[in-house]
């Protein structure tokens, strides 16, 4: 089952099934913070769109300590790098 917070915006669960939770796995600074709640918000946007919020248990967005390099025209990028994850049922459930 979701839940609504306060400002009516649907959430999974924060304990128990369905949980959706963000880590950041080095210092937390407030750019990472919101760098991640826009992964998170991207990552559940589409899990919702795809017809599969209901069937996932659990659904998370982890900022990972290392920066990724990319080409952009003629120049190179460096940016964060962020893991997905989800379950489709609660351990243990057969």
């Amino acid at each position: 089952m979701s839940a609504r917070d306060a400002r009516g915006t649907e959430n999974h669960e924060s304990s128990g099934p369905r949980a959706s939770r963000a880590l950041i796995v080095s210092a937390v600074t407030r750019e990472k913070l919101d760098l991640l709640r826009e992964v998170d918000a991207v990552y559940l946007d589409g899990i919702r769109k795809s017809g599969l919020y209901d069937e996932i248990w659990q659904a998370f967005a982890v900022l990972l300590p290392v920066r990724t390099v990319g080409v952009m025209g003629d120049g190179r990028t460096y940016d964060q790098a962020c893991a997905l994850r989800h379950h489709e049922q609660a351990a243990g459930d057969d």
